[in-house]
């Protein structure tokens, strides 16, 4: 699921997937879904056909005005191996371009490129990049060979004052500038890799869970800042200053035990300026969490699993976010939190 804000208009789409074996499957079964911010009616859906709808049909979109006509676009990978951009007003299709697998992680825009609009870098399961003008059109590509399950990273890791592009594969890590060029391969698995800062420079640092080990990598030559073994499957989605010490810290949603967590979120959800971490479980439960501390501050129940991480967007008029979260059964609730 994703949500944005431009220009004051909340946009939240959730991608459905249902599983082809399921009876009565349709065309628009596995479909993005564009969600009224105010009570959650479902105002418009693009589907798929229904014979490429399986899970992970659809990956979490990614929202951004990439050719700068004012309107966003709304943008996927889909099972029938396409990257797909949509009008955010209409839902209308703009235009497709081919990936050699399904998509599984959700694409990110930039603008890397001396072209009009941004650009989109989207990663397919089998380790294909793809850099796409904000037309549809190929910039350059990369194949990786590998399976691929983490979402791609655009920062300035190196610190020249120009973007780059981080790919985590099931084999190694790869850094490349704007235009293709390869800066360093590491032979690290990530199944997921994140953007944060753990030194005193000011080029983020690439954040890397796989299996049972957490690293932190220097952007600018793969070197390791720091590593950490944890002995059991780890998933991380937030980097960020929790507990306002002035350092960042990685937050990590751990396998295991009676309580198997999704990668947190880190957020204002109180409205007092100050963070808080909201997990998701398989089991269905939300948490609400002191990222400083790990005190249990609120929680919510329901008997279905979630399987992705939460998402925090303010979709009314009180101070601090509203908690998003995608069930497995396709329906989403939307929290609120006071402190």
């Amino acid at each position: 699921m994703m949500t944005t804000e431009l220009e004051n208009e909340t946009i939240i789409v959730a991608p459905i997937n249902e599983l082809s074996t399921i009876e009565g499957v349709t065309d628009t079964s596995c479909a993005l879904v564009w969600l009224d911010p105010s009570n959650g009616d479902a105002e418009r859906q693009a589907g798929l056909p229904a014979e490429n709808c399986t899970n992970h049909a659809l990956t979490e979109p990614a929202i951004d005005d990439i050719d700068g006509n004012g309107t966003p676009e709304v943008l996927s990978a889909t099972g029938d191996q396409r990257l797909v951009a949509h009008d955010a007003d209409t839902g209308a299709e703009k235009w497709r371009h081919p990936t050699t697998s399904l998509g599984y992680s959700k694409p990110a825009t930039a603008n890397l490129l001396p072209s009009d609009g941004k650009e989109v870098v989207v990663v397919d399961l089998q380790g294909g990049l793809f850099v796409v003008r904000s037309n549809g059109t190929t910039a350059w590509d990369r194949n990786h060979d590998s399976s691929t399950w983490a979402d791609p990273q655009i920062a300035d890791f190196d610190g020249d004052g120009d973007p780059e592009i981080a790919v985590g594969t099931g084999d190694a890590i790869y850094l490349y500038e704007a235009d293709g060029e390869l800066l360093l391969e590491k032979d690290i698995s990530a199944q997921f890799l994140v953007t944060g800062q753990a030194d005193d420079d000011e080029a983020p640092e690439l954040f890397v869970a796989s299996d049972d080990d957490v690293v932190a990598l220097d952007g600018d030559d793969g070197g390791t800042v720091w590593s950490r073994s944890l002995d059991t499957i780890s998933k991380i989605h937030s980097v960020g200053d929790g507990d306002g010490d002035g350092t960042d810290e990685v937050y990590l949603g751990l396998s295991g035990g009676t309580v198997q967590a999704l990668p947190p979120t880190l957020g204002d959800i109180g409205g007092d300026r100050s963070p808080e971490l909201v997990v998701g479980t398989q089991e269905g439960v939300v948490y609400v969490l002191d990222p400083s501390s790990g005190e249990q501050l609120a929680t919510y129940e329901r008997e279905t699993p979630i399987w992705t991480y939460p998402v925090l967007a303010d979709i009314d008029e009180d101070p601090g976010s509203e908690i998003l979260i995608m069930y497995g059964d396709g329906r989403v609730a939307a929290l609120s939190f006071e402190g």
